[in-house]
């Protein structure tokens, strides 16, 4: 019986030295040979996988791993790169006042396999109204951004934040109106060249068309105030007398005819009115009065 042990090709590998072997351990095999073959001696292989030109391949690489030449391994790092998305923005707190008070908009950030991502991914953020911090922020390690948006008006705002691969997220924001803040109101007159505080003077003209009350005019009386939050404002004499109404924040009375009802009066109060919508915020300020041409309250020096 003619038995013959063939050497499949397929584990010669393509490698001289592995076929060198099996020649060696088959050489005396003849025709008519009743030898069998048991076993080969193969050499030891050893697959780098980290060749010297990288590995496009991703020879070695399980799962969404892609060969990351700079970490000389396989990672997901593309991947994370590639699908990372802001699946939520949570506002905190999601309504503030419009005082130019900050909320502190939220943004997770998730990868393909809805995973948190790693510190240092860029996020984008827009908003309809008011004013953001940032327009740009960037991940902490457990895949949160942070931006934080205000206004100094009352309104609503829709604020939005994408990665640079993903679309916009939105969230709604409510800025509150609030009570003007008035922060400072003052008054002074002039009097021989110089500015005199908290004195209100007049010039009396006569006695009009009302029996029994006089007529003067304002000497240079200016008022001047500020606030915030407020759109409009008032100027109310101690008669109850609107003396300005607008958006200005101040005025000089100056030469404004005027009824003298303080006559007999030593100090008068008026009173500032800020307004914001329905909204107001009173300030009083007490003056010492003094008309010329006579004693009145004051001594016309302040």
């Amino acid at each position: 019986m003619n038995i013959r042990h063939w050497i499949p090709a397929a584990l010669l590998l393509g490698v001289s030295m592995i076929g060198n072997t099996m020649a060696s351990n088959g050489k005396d095999l003849t025709p008519n040979s009743a030898d069998i073959l048991l076993n080969v001696a193969m050499p030891p292989l050893k697959l780098d996988i980290k060749q010297a030109a990288g590995n496009p391949g991703g020879v070695g690489c399980v799962g969404v791993e892609t060969w990351d030449p700079v970490a000389g391994r396989c990672t997901e790092v593309e991947f994370i790169r590639n699908t990372a998305a802001v699946v939520q923005i949570i506002p905190s707190p999601p309504s503030v006042a419009a005082d130019g008070t900050w909320s502190t908009q939220y943004a997770y950030v998730r990868d393909g396999l809805g995973r948190p991502v790693f510190a240092g991914i860029a996020v984008q953020w827009l908003t309809s109204f008011g004013y953001l911090n940032t327009s740009t922020s960037y991940t902490d390690a457990g895949g949160v951004a942070y931006a934080a948006v205000a206004s100094g008006s009352a309104g609503s705002a829709t604020v939005y934040a994408k990665t640079m691969v993903s679309n916009y997220a939105n969230t709604g924001i409510t800025f509150t109106a609030t009570g003007p803040t008035i922060l400072s109101f003052t008054m002074d007159s002039e009097y021989a060249n110089k500015r005199i505080p908290n004195q209100l003077r007049y010039d009396r003209t006569g006695t009009g068309i009302d029996p029994g009350i006089s007529y003067g005019s304002y000497y240079s009386n200016t008022f001047v105030w500020s606030a915030i939050n407020a759109t409009r404002y008032e100027l109310v004499d101690s008669g109850g007398n609107i003396m300005y109404s607008g958006s200005a924040t101040s005025v000089d009375l100056r030469n404004r005819s005027v009824k003298l009802s303080v006559e007999g009066q030593a100090y008068v109060t008026w009173t500032l009115r800020a307004y914001n919508g329905g909204q107001i915020t009173s300030q009083p300020i007490s003056m010492k009065v003094y008309i010329d041409g006579d004693s009145g309250g004051g001594d016309g020096g302040g």
